[in-house]
């Protein structure tokens, strides 16, 4: 008996994953091995239990076994290249994004290690420092291992110790147990992912016949407007641009956070009779912008266009002004521009509503939409000051932009104070643009009784550790102040005085603005004046930015983060854990190479990701226990559950409606809202919900299971009613009116599997046997609903579970159609179980 795993309270979570009891081999396994499904309910352990191949242990597996969790990730919190290592002058180590970090910090180690501390003490000024053990001579960092201790031993060996010259590289063979998707299957879920759309079956024979040559298939994916919207969607969750517009969502807040010098007609499209400003109203007539020819900043007449179009932009202008970043990275992507504009660029995106707050028409006389009612044309300007009150710019005006990180979104939803100094936006840019913690490089460790320097984020060893790097960036927003308004003059400095750097006897208050030791030319008005675009060029060319949009994309794919090593060498599985870590940063790092190779253009390294275990994992033969752990914590293959946003497209495509509060056109989405079912559902709100919950938990199972319900109740008679059998989602092979069997036993059995075949396949991806087990379960479930039915009392159908009126218009549903307003044979309540036992499944609710 074939048991299909659905939504249940208090499930089991490993089980989630399973699709059908014992999966086939679908791939080039050994006939000899076991097989399972990725992510299957075995607990990770294989039957076969095959013994572990012999491992050879070279220097770069002693130093990442032994040494860069427990050790060397607390080391290089000041031992890295951005900040008191270039301060102090002493040894960096490398980080994660070139594919041979760990034989150079290798070198590092030994040539640092094997250093005396003296002509006189012959000790390792390495072992000597990290223990903190030389007399009269102090670490920075403090004692970070004992004498004699596990880890001091390790770093010892890797010192003085010959190792072995292994093969490939420490986990080069993690994936050589799992099996890939079948062709069709892997385009099937590329496809579901990068558009949220379902290939036909007839695309899918075409693929095949053509030889399914997935690259190409990949290319066409790739083109379109589908594919732009899983981008936005992507880079939506890193800059958090559905936060709070303004304050407690007062949107007009937001957009009066516009400085008015630059933007005077910020408030345009306000309403004063809601209380709004009166001055630049857009539909007052007597406005003091005036309505006369010619006159800028009204809609000119009072006509129901001008309403309708002022209605909208009132509606929409602070929404509109959030989601301009993401237009501009959708916009590189579509023109197949390098990804590093999404830093880089001195233009930024507006659309007919943003372009009259920017007055941007003013300066860019090309700027012509053809309808201004469309908020979804989008299209590149720079942009300029109305009124410069004494601020230098690049050009006559212009206002410095810096890709994203410049728009009114970023600097608004990553604000900075008057005492931070702009460093909360420099510790965003680390996070989001070049994956690094800037919180995480050192713990703090301030106590009341500790004695501080008169300056601590310069003096102060727990605090310059961050401030170190963080400064530095920090100086490059010195033309923006706190909510995102340009900042005419000096960056904002706690020390009081004008030139923002200075104080204390002639010592440096705050360091210097600079990158990686290259300050900026203080003395040049030019660079200056375009400081954050100077510094952005250089975190672009930076291996960093390739390796963050590498995993920015990679969780985009597959929902699976980036992988932090271990550091207690004694916590279970540590060795499994330490595999899954070094494989993923060795991939991560050779795709980083490529998207670099490929001048940033993100096309090629989707294909790459798409293809690779990371995403495209079948099975698992068998292997070593520590093996199928180390594939448990890399969690190949994603099995994520889908986002609310996500379920929500793929209800749309499945079933043709969305779920909503109500049956209208205006009706609220469950799934897209934080009031209801969108942060029950595992998913964030840009302000106090950050991190998705991507693995199932009962309170989500409940949210799947009454979705299930209450979906299958609305899609399966408005299906039904659709006369044209080949324009229905659901159901193209019968009707409403067909009965599964009568005293006699089953009728048209051949045409009911058929449909049940094409429903397996639609909503859950599987590609089934008329007399497969699978289908022999849901044909099973069909009857015995409905001999149940007919057997008991006839009810009449839900309304909402009708098919009476236009779901959304709620006109009455008249030519193409059929009313269907009952169901007393219980025909359509039989299909409402299938299709609730289908939407339940693990198939349709995981990625």
């Amino acid at each position: 008996m074939i048991h299909r795993i659905h939504y249940v309270p208090l499930f089991a979570l490993a089980a989630l994953t399973v699709a059908c009891g014992e999966a086939e081999p679908s791939g080039p396994a050994d006939a000899g091995h076991a097989t399972r499904d990725v992510g299957g309910s075995d607990g990770g352990r294989s039957d076969g239990g095959l013994a572990p191949a012999p491992t050879c242990i070279d220097a770069p597996r002693h130093l990442a076994n032994e040494l860069w969790g427990p050790l060397l990730v607390t080391c290089r919190g000041c031992h890295n290249d951005f900040g008191l290592a270039v301060e102090t002058g002493t040894w960096e180590l490398q980080w994660d994004a070139d594919p041979n970090s760990l034989a150079t910090n290798v070198a590092v180690l030994k040539a640092f290690g094997q250093m005396q501390v003296s002509e006189s003490d012959t000790r390792s000024l390495l072992l000597s420092m990290a223990s903190d053990s030389i007399p009269g001579r102090t670490h920075p960092g403090g004692r970070l291992i004992e004498p004699g201790g596990a880890t001091y031993i390790a770093l010892e060996r890797l010192i003085n110790e010959p190792f072995e010259t292994c093969e490939g590289t420490p986990a080069g063979a993690l994936f050589d147990s799992v099996v890939p998707l079948e062709p069709w299957k892997l385009l099937y879920k590329a496809q579901q992912v990068l558009t949220g759309h379902t290939p036909s079956l007839q695309a899918l024979e075409a693929f095949e016949g053509a030889g399914s040559d997935l690259g190409s298939a990949l290319d066409t994916l790739m083109e379109g407007e589908d594919f732009l919207g899983w981008v936005k969607a992507t880079y939506k969750d890193l800059l958090l641009t559905d936060g709070p517009l303004g304050v407690n969502g007062n949107s007009i807040v937001y957009t009066a956070h516009l400085r008015g010098e630059e933007f005077p007609n910020r408030f345009y499209f306000y309403n004063a009779d809601n209380g709004h400003p009166a001055a630049f109203s857009c539909c007052r007539l007597d406005s003091p912008r005036g309505c006369a020819p010619g006159v800028r900043g009204c809609c000119g007449v009072d006509d129901g266009s001008s309403a309708a179009y002022c209605a909208a932009g009132d509606k929409r202008i602070a929404t509109d002004l959030s989601h301009e970043p993401l237009e501009l990275i959708a916009h590189i992507v579509g023109n197949h521009l390098p990804l590093t504009e999404i830093l880089t660029a001195d233009y930024t995106m507006v659309n007919p509503f943003t372009a009259e707050v920017y007055d941007a028409k003013l300066y860019d006389e090309s700027l012509r939409f053809t309808d201004r009612m469309n908020g979804d044309d989008w299209k590149p300007t720079r942009l300029f000051s109305q009124q410069n009150q004494g601020a230098s710019y690049p050009a006559p005006n212009r206002i410095p932009l810096a890709g994203v990180v410049s728009s009114h979104a970023f600097m608004n939803r990553f604000r900075t104070t008057r005492t931070n100094l702009n460093r909360a936006r420099a510790r965003s840019v680390y996070k989001r643009f070049m994956g690094i913690d800037i919180g995480g490089l050192l713990e703090f460790t301030v106590t009341a009784d500790d004695e501080l320097p008169h300056n601590p984020t310069l003096d102060a060893r727990t605090c310059r550790t961050c401030h170190a790097a963080m400064d530095p960036l920090a100086g490059a927003f010195r033309h923006w102040d706190h909510v995102g308004r340009i900042h005419h003059g000096a960056f904002w400095d706690i020390c009081g005085v004008t030139d923002g750097h200075r104080n204390h006897d002639d010592k440096l208050c705050v360091r210097r603005t600079g990158y990686k030791g290259e300050l900026l030319d203080e003395t040049d008005s030019s660079q200056v004046n375009d400081a954050l675009n100077w510094m952005m060029q250089h975190i672009a060319s930076d291996r960093r930015f390739a390796l963050r949009s590498v995993q920015t994309l990679l969780e985009g794919l597959t929902g699976i983060a980036g992988i932090k090593p271990p550091q207690d060498r004694q916590a279970a599985n540590y060795d499994a854990h330490v595999l899954a870590y070094l494989r993923q940063q060795e991939d991560l790092a050779n795709w980083a190479q490529q998207l670099i190779a490929t001048g940033h253009r993100i096309r090629p390294l989707i294909k790459t990701i798409i293809q690779s275990p990371w995403f495209n994992a079948g099975q698992l033969s068998a292997a070593h226990p520590e093996t199928m752990t180390a594939l448990e914590f890399a969690q190949i293959g994603g099995h994520k559950n889908l986002t609310p946003e996500r379920l929500h497209t793929r209800l749309i495509d499945v079933t043709g409606f969305p779920w909503r509060v109500e049956s209208s056109v205006t009706g609220k989405d469950w799934l897209l809202r934080g009031t209801t079912f969108k942060i029950l559902y595992g998913g964030i709100d840009g302000e106090s919900v950050l991190t998705r919950a991507r693995e199932p938990y009962p309170v989500m199972a409940a949210v799947a299971r009454r979705m299930g319900n209450e979906m299958s109740c609305l899609a399966v008679a408005q299906d039904f009613a659709i006369n044209d059998r080949s324009s229905r989602r659901l159901f193209p092979h019968l009707d409403h009116t067909m009965e599964p069997e009568n005293d006699d036993g089953p009728l048209d059995e051949p045409v009911f599997r058929l449909n049940l075949q094409y429903l397996h396949y639609h909503i859950l991806g599987e590609r089934l046997a008329a007399d497969s087990p699978q289908i022999d379960a849901s044909y099973a479930l069909l009857r015995s609903v409905w001999r149940r039915g007919v057997a008991a009392a006839a009810s009449p159908l839900h309304e909402r579970c009708r098919a009476v009126r236009d779901y959304y218009t709620g006109d009455r549903l008249t030519g193409g159609h059929t009313i269907i307003g009952n169901d007393q044979r219980f025909v359509l309540r039989s299909w409402m179980a299938v299709v609730t036992y289908l939407l339940s499944d693990a198939e349709f609710l995981l990625e």
